[in-house]
């Protein structure tokens, strides 16, 4: 029932349900029926409401499995990678301040008022991503008043534009928004989910196509100062990938031939891993990483030395 505090979540086995949302977050969804299986209240599982949003009322006889708060819990504390996918998702989208408050502060929003964001919020959703599942796909259509704008609330996303890995995406990043705002006619990269050991799921508010076209017909002036800004920022983008695939073929792929373990490997695979590598600056001293943190990366010292230190603090 809507309102009734969210501590079950509840697995639809058998039969079909009706979803009856009496707020206005929930009224696009007013009617939907959902049949089996289906998982009916994931805000307990993600953390993401407190109370349940909507009612949810049979249509047939349903078989139905609840999972109570704290069996969920045992059942992270022994399955750890399932509460690194669970944990930090505590972002409650439907409370309208709280998320035009948050999209203010993103570099796509910045200097846009917030009756235009107040309009963009009315069709908002959750999304989640697992690792390595795709958000937006290079080459995808996109239709100005259909197609959503994404921005991140939790979790790390990475682009990638043709088969090179571009940028890393955290928390207050949008994507998705040229095929929002109706400057291009297909996604020109793809946005993935981060694939990793650590990795937990990507977290998105997605802005939907409609109140996309609602706000910026209502305020045209501030869609075309978005649209200035972004045509700015694809310059500057396609400069640092020219830059990227220069000292991939120039640097990194003869630095990586020449290390023993991958000089025998296809030359196609050294360059499939030298299109997702990054450099990172260490300064002297500095942690490169710690006995006991996730093994989900390979680091090659292109210049100074290092120091590997035991358990007991002796150096290696």
């Amino acid at each position: 029932t809507e309102g009734a505090p969210c501590d079950s979540a509840k697995f639809l086995l058998q039969g079909s349900v009706q979803i009856l949302p009496h707020s206005s977050a929930f009224s696009e969804f007013e009617g939907d029926v959902v049949s089996a299986p289906a998982v009916l209240d994931e805000s307990l599982m993600l953390g993401t409401q407190a109370r349940c949003p909507a009612t949810v009322k049979a249509l047939t006889p349903c078989l139905v499995f609840s999972v109570r708060h704290e069996d969920l819990m045992l059942a992270c504390e022994a399955v750890p990678e399932t509460r690194n996918l669970l944990a930090g998702f505590c972002f409650v989208l439907w409370d309208e301040a709280a998320l035009t408050s948050y999209l203010a502060q993103t570099e796509l929003f910045r200097g846009i008022p917030d009756k235009f964001l107040r309009l963009l919020c009315s069709g908002a959703r959750h999304e989640f991503y697992a690792p390595g599942e795709d958000a937006v796909v290079r080459g995808t259509s996109c239709t100005f008043g259909r197609t959503p704008c994404y921005v991140v609330l939790g979790g790390v996303a990475e682009v990638e534009d043709d088969s090179i890995l571009t940028s890393v995406l955290v928390s207050r990043n949008a994507f998705g928004e040229t095929g929002a705002l109706g400057m291009v006619e297909e996604h020109e990269r793809t946005v993935r989910a981060k694939v990793g050991q650590a990795a937990g799921l990507l977290q998105c508010v997605c802005l939907a196509g409609p109140s996309w076209e609602g706000a910026c017909r209502k305020f045209p002036r501030f869609h075309e100062k978005m649209k200035a800004n972004l045509c700015q920022r694809a310059q500057e983008a396609a400069k640092e990938l020219e830059e990227r695939r220069v000292w991939l073929k120039e640097s990194l792929r003869p630095l990586l031939s020449r290390i023993p373990l991958l000089s025998s490997l296809p030359s196609e695979f050294v360059a499939a891993l030298a299109a997702w590598a990054f450099t990172h600056h260490f300064d002297d001293g500095a942690a490169i990483f710690n006995l006991g943190d996730a093994a989900d990366s390979l680091f090659l010292v292109v210049s100074g030395e290092v120091c590997f230190k035991t358990r007991r603090g002796g150096a290696l």
